[in-house]
Formats: C-alpha cells, structure tokens, sequence
C-alpha cells in the first residue's frame, strides 16, 4: 500500500511539476514578475511543493514564483523570490503578511520562505492579497503577474484492481484511447515529421491523464 501511494505521488508530481515548468517558462519569455501556482493535488506536502516551485524557479530565474496547496483542511504557501528582487521583495515578508489571512503563521529568508494554515475557505482572499503585494511592491501592473493551476491535468487514474474489472469499452472511454489515437494519426498525416514515432511521443507526453 505504501509503495502504491508513493507511485501515485510520484505520477502526480510529474504532471504537476511539468505544468508548472510551462508556466515558467511562459512566465520568462513574456517578462512575468509574479508567477502564482496552484499546485492542489500535491495536497500541502511541502517537500513535493518546494521541489515544484524551485524548479520552476531555476527556470523563470528572474520572476517571483509562489506555490500554494489546499487540501480540505489545510493550505500552504511557499514563496520564493530571486536575489535581484531582494531590493523589492522579500520571500518572508510575503509569507509573513498573508498568512494571518490564511489562519496559520509563517516566515522564512527574502529568497525561500514558506507557512500552513487552516483556513481553506480564505484560498481566493489570500491568493488576491499575493498578487496584490506583487504588483506593489514589484511596481508592476496586471499584465506582469499571473496564475496557473497545474493541478488542472493531474490525476492518478484508477487503481490497479479497478482496471482489471473494466471491460474493453469501458477501458477506452476512461483513458479516452479512441479519440487520442485518432487525434495522434490525424496529426502525424497532416504533419508527415521526419520521425513520425518522436512526434506520437511528444504528442502522447502532452495528453498523458488529461
């Protein structure tokens, strides 16, 4: 059971840590100041968050990247802020404002700071009161701070035992395989790549639990 649930853990992770890479990434090339990432389905465990956020980080190395998880009774906050931003913004500063607004505590250094909380209900107010002190503190309008929810692919599928009780149909319709290998076949016609197998494999990778 405990092998089981750190494999669906990792299976998360993996889809949760590659939406959050896309978003940085986006977040570098349009000048992003302040990256917000909901990250609900790593459900507050704060290693599997904070190796979200700093890869992410690595990646948009110039933006403000915060990580928030909410189960239904806790939710954390991480920030992490770039040395060059020090100037304007500090991680636990942040962490140290919102948290009250969450019903927890926190703190940390001005690049890594990170608190928990219990009220879930006040996930909206806190995320707004975030992006608020980025764009005041940053100096910086709408347009450069954003938010992405990375837990939107993330799922886990049914469990082993589950699987085996399904019939063909109901295989099909629940990893929705017709429709995506039509998809795939349609898409390697229309493109004809050099190597079709490369570009099924791209193509498998980016609709992979959706």
């Amino acid at each position: 059971m405990v092998d089981e649930k750190k494999a669906a853990a990792a299976k998360v992770l993996v889809v949760v840590q590659a939406e959050a890479d896309k978003a940085a990434d986006a977040a570098k090339s349009a000048g992003t100041q302040a990256l917000l990432l909901r990250m609900d389905q790593l459900e507050c465990d704060s290693k599997l968050c904070k190796a979200v956020v700093e890869a992410a980080q690595k990646i948009a190395e110039g933006t403000v990247v915060v990580g928030m998880s909410a189960t239904a009774g806790k939710v954390m906050l991480m920030v992490s802020s770039p040395k060059a931003l020090h100037s304007k913004l500090k991680a636990g500063d942040v962490v140290k404002a919102v948290m009250p607004t969450l019903g927890g505590k926190g703190g940390g250094k001005p690049n890594f700071a990170q608190g928990q909380g219990s009220k879930v209900d006040a996930v909206d107010a806190a995320i707004a009161q975030v992006l608020g002190i980025a764009k005041e503190k940053l100096g910086v309008d709408a347009s450069k701070v954003s938010m992405a929810d990375c837990t939107a692919k993330a799922r886990t599928g049914p469990d082993a035992a589950t699987l085996k009780k399904m019939s063909s149909e109901q295989y099909l319709a629940e990893f929705k395989l017709q429709e995506n290998l039509e998809e795939l076949v349609n898409m390697v016609l229309k493109q004809k790549p050099a190597n079709p197998y490369e570009a099924m494999a791209d193509f498998l990778k980016e609709i992979s639990f959706s």
